[in-house]
């Protein structure tokens, strides 16, 4: 009897190790994709296991080509414009994972025992950078906001630090202006760039040709390039 795959989880699967597997109805192909340094498969609804390990043996090489480097190595040090992180091996706790920010200076120590290349260190680390990120946000981001606002002589009505990484900046109708704490990661350059967008819209809630005017103005001219340099800039985070 065929064993039948009716439920997504996580599935150990020859050659590939352990493989999320996302099972939809009405999917009739495999697909595969790399997240977060872990491979995940859409499957069709009810397709039997043969048929998985089949199509996985025939992604393989293709999933080995693109297949993502670890994001972190031990003794990697991840320079932000305001601080340093550090990671280090650690052995005295080696099933845990530790973290020291204190200054311009931050730690993760990873235990011993984490395998650098798994999914769960690479997310457990994001998530250290993450909170150190979140615990300086305020401090970094919203006085230069201020500044540049003080200077086009254009002013929300309230400026928020957002815990999203996704969206990296957003106004409402009321002018309040939200930005992520992700920022942080950015070079201060671009940092102004998402500043100036927003400011943008409180002329122009949408993305109409006014308001890229309005943008473009407020960004020198250079409006498409620094677009075009903040999508092409990766951080050091799991997204």
């Amino acid at each position: 009897m065929k064993r039948v795959i009716n439920k997504s989880g996580d599935y150990e699967l020859e050659e590939l190790g352990v493989v999320r597997i996302n099972v939809k109805r009405g999917m009739r192909n495999f697909t595969a994709r790399w997240k977060g340094g872990q491979l995940v498969i859409g499957a069709p609804w009810g397709c039997d296991y043969d048929s998985l390990l089949d199509a996985a043996h025939r992604m393989n090489p293709r999933l080995q080509k693109i297949k993502p480097q670890p994001l972190y190595h031990i003794g990697q040090e991840i320079r932000l414009p305001e601080f340093t992180v550090r990671i280090i091996e650690q052995h005295y706790v080696p099933e845990r994972m530790l973290m020291n920010f204190r200054g311009s200076e931050g730690i993760i120590q990873v235990g011993s025992q984490w395998d650098m290349a798994a999914p769960a260190t690479m997310t457990q680390i994001s998530k250290f950078l993450c909170r150190m990120a979140q615990s300086r946000a305020d401090g970094i981001l919203l006085p230069r906001a201020r500044e540049i606002s003080h200077e086009l002589g254009v002013s929300p009505l309230m400026w928020m630090i957002s815990n999203g990484h996704r969206t990296l900046g957003s106004t409402t109708s009321k002018g309040i202006i939200s930005l992520s704490y992700a920022l942080v990661f950015y070079p201060q350059r671009l940092r102004d760039f998402v500043v100036k967008h927003e400011l943008a819209h409180l002329s122009e809630m949408n993305h109409s040709p006014r308001f890229h005017e309005i943008c473009d103005a407020y960004c020198g001219g250079q409006e498409q390039e620094l677009l075009a340099e903040f999508r092409a800039y990766k951080i050091p985070i799991v997204k």
